[in-house]
């Protein structure tokens, strides 16, 4: 089974060498719920010793949240409701 999109499209984790970072756009089907995942490298941003997890997404989330809004497309579909005014 495929699936075109999983939870978790960012997170905070670490590395194999032991790096923590916050990374973004895990490879499908993997996401960022998950215990392991797969991110390119490219997608990871070391996080500072004295960052915790918790705030590093707090952080990011709005500029994710703004980024998704303004560059995906809107697919708005206009339909008459039965009873509007």
């Amino acid at each position: 089974m495929f699936f075109l999109w999983c939870p978790g499209v960012d997170g905070t984790g670490t590395l194999d060498n032991g790096t923590r970072v916050y990374f973004m756009l895990p490879r499908t089907p993997f996401g960022a719920m998950a215990q392991y995942t797969v991110v390119p490298q490219s997608h990871c941003i070391a996080l500072p010793d004295d960052l915790d997890a918790a705030r590093a997404a707090a952080i990011a989330n709005p500029g994710m949240s703004s980024w998704a809004a303004l560059t995906l497309p809107c697919r708005v579909q206009l339909c008459a409701l039965q009873g509007w005014n």
